[in-house]
């Protein structure tokens, strides 16, 4: 009969706890989501630098341009864009500052055609936190929003950050719920308060009213990032994963800048490259044009 009552009890209180202590949703610290999106860019082989083939399209325009994106995990990046008419463009991304040229000619107010690709070939944690720094994200800011079909984890926006929970000195079963909160701090998750994390729409905001922030987007399952959003307004964001013999990219790239028709990159292939500082300098930028030809030293990646 002990025994029994013993058993009873125990149902008793953990029927208590789900009624009175609600299950939410939990997301991880800055420092792990870091450390995960890292590991995730290793193993999809994007942890050097990287060749892609695009086609470009503007608006409801396919095919507008060819494209050929170079990026270096360093932080420096290169985009070729050839149209017709012998049009050539080419942008240069080195760290946050960004330079372009048309047929030989500077562009004083580019397209924002060359994202921080370099974001996901970070390959430690370090490296990333250092480089959404570099373009103003609040990387200690981790929250929940939706994200397509799925749930995205967004660093960077206080508005949906998930606060730490405060642990007082508390009896009974309020003791139990500062024991789990303590054991989720421990193993890198916090408890989601009932309406953090939830998109400004969802609070009765509107987004437009709102200054822009820098963030991260990165898919909650897989940790494979999934877009920025920057201070100026633009907004990248990245379709599902396509493969390439080894190599794990990307299938477009989605960039919308405030008051411009919204450019789409399709990746037609992808490959690593061996590609030395001199490929990302204004020589290259600054180069002849010869139709039909890739300028600057890349060779395979062995």
């Amino acid at each position: 009969m002990k025994g029994m009552k013993a058993t009873g009890a125990v149902a008793v209180i953990g029927l208590l706890c789900s009624v009175a202590s609600p299950v939410h949703p939990v997301v991880p610290s800055a420092d792990r989501v870091e450390a995960a999106v890292a590991e995730t860019n290793v193993a999809a082989g994007r942890e050097q630098a990287i060749k892609l083939e695009m086609s470009l399209q503007i608006g409801e325009r396919p095919g507008v341009a060819s494209a050929e994106l170079i990026s270096h995990p360093t932080g420096l990046a290169r985009l070729e864009l050839r149209g017709s008419g012998n049009l050539v463009e080419r942008h240069l991304l080195q760290g946050s500052e960004l330079s372009a040229v048309r047929n030989g000619r500077p562009l004083e107010e580019p397209r924002t055609f060359l994202p921080p690709f370099f974001v996901l070939q970070s390959d430690t944690a370090t490296t990333l936190r250092a480089a959404l720094e570099s373009f103003a994200v609040q990387v200690d800011f981790v929250g929940l929003a939706e994200c397509g079909e799925n749930d995205c984890l967004v660093v960077g926006d206080p508005e949906r950050a998930v606060p730490r929970p405060e642990l007082p000195p508390l009896a009974g079963l309020g003791a139990y719920e500062s024991e789990q909160d303590a054991e989720a701090e421990e193993t890198g998750l916090i408890r989601q308060e009932p309406n953090a994390g939830k998109a400004p729409s969802d609070r009765g905001e509107d987004d437009a009213e709102r200054s822009p922030v820098a963030k991260l987007w990165v898919d909650a399952r897989s940790f494979e990032v999934r877009g920025m959003d920057f201070l100026n307004g633009v907004r990248v964001r990245l379709g599902p994963a396509a493969s390439f013999d080894n190599l794990s990219v990307p299938a477009w790239i989605l960039i919308e800048e405030i008051g411009k028709a919204p450019a789409r990159f399709d990746v037609l292939r992808a490959s690593q490259v061996n590609a030395p500082a001199s490929a990302f300098s204004r020589d290259w930028l600054m180069a002849p044009i010869e139709p039909d030809a890739t300028s600057g030293p890349l060779d395979p990646a062995e």
